[in-house]
């Protein structure tokens, strides 16, 4: 008999419990910076281009000094350093045809969001530097501070001890390469669950109103009968939240519901998971704390965490 390995083992229970308490925030956190970001684009679009960006700056990410070099407004990262990205890379990291991705990436091309090079696709400065983007970059900014400031109330975060200073100017573009770079590991998992990007982020918006405003031990009870304790979510809600059509969002809860992802009935649909699914939920749960708790331990130590810490009440509540 095999000797059971590492993956084999039960979780922690209070890891586990650390886990589910937190994921209503994240879930939050995900969704209201998908918000700020989606401007006058479709979500697949949003989706693709913070895949661009994160490429572009991807070597930045794993250098400590770059990034405080390059962590504010009036210092953003050359053209010239920045790295091209395939489209087909792009096509498959959102799961999505090739073809697809192709045709939108283009299309933001001609639009001018988007420069195409021999070597691949990068978002250049002068596109970052416009009025539109840089307000998503400070409300992002502000938003991963309230997202800390919620954490700390939960008890997810550890103390960073011997923090460096971080830069005079505010780490604006540190936070936000580093949300993204949670996001979209996440949005991959989810992606990887649901098999499509669109019905994932309804599916994510329909979770959202379903557990709205419960308290943990409420939320330790839906995980057990999602399909019977959880608030049902009318499609015009999520529907406007995201931005599509009633008639669009319709057909996306059908075809989640023939999949085993939600029930639908006269109240509204509520987000389920198929039998086969279900131990996906709780690894979903417990990488989201470890990704949560991995960019917020790099915030500290790139000193970014100070600036959060010592906000004036009043800033931090308009965050």
């Amino acid at each position: 008999m095999a000797e059971p390995t590492l993956s084999d083992a039960p979780p922690d229970p209070q890891r586990l419990a650390l886990a589910w308490r937190i994921a209503p925030a994240s879930l939050a956190f995900i969704l209201d910076v998908r918000a700020i970001s989606r401007r006058d684009r479709d979500l697949i679009d949003s989706l693709l281009f913070a895949t661009i960006v994160s490429s572009n700056v991807a070597p930045l990410i794993q250098d400590p000094g770059l990034q405080l070099t390059y962590a504010g407004l009036d210092s953003p990262l050359p053209d010239d350093a920045r790295r091209p990205v395939s489209i087909n890379a792009v096509a498959q990291s959102m799961r999505v045809p090739f073809e697809t991705a192709r045709r939108r990436i283009r299309a933001m091309a001609r639009d001018g969001l988007i420069e195409l090079t021999e070597r691949g696709a990068i978002i250049p400065r002068s596109v970052l530097a416009r009025p539109d983007f840089i307000e998503g970059v400070v409300l992002r900014h502000a938003r991963v501070g309230r997202f800390y400031r919620e954490l700390r109330a939960l008890g997810a975060l550890s103390p960073v001890i011997g923090a460096p200073p971080s830069v005079n100017e505010a780490p604006v573009l540190v936070t936000n390469r580093q949300a993204w770079a949670y996001i979209l590991r996440m949005a991959d998992e989810v992606i990887t669950l649901t098999g499509d990007p669109m019905g994932g982020l309804i599916l994510m918006e329909m979770l959202q109103l379903n557990i709205e405003n419960m308290d943990p031990d409420e939320l330790a009870a839906w995980a057990g009968a999602p399909h019977v304790l959880g608030r049902p979510a009318r499609t015009a809600a999520f529907a406007a939240a995201l931005g599509l059509s009633p008639e669009t969002t319709r057909r996306y809860v059908m075809s989640l519901a023939e999949a085993g992802f939600c029930v639908r009935s006269k109240a509204g649909a509520r987000a389920i998971l198929p039998p086969d699914k279900r131990p996906a939920l709780e690894r979903m749960v417990l990488d989201n704390l470890a990704n949560v708790q991995r960019m917020f331990a790099r915030l500290g130590q790139l000193g970014v965490l100070a600036a959060f810490d010592v906000e004036t009440p009043a800033a931090a509540a308009s965050a």
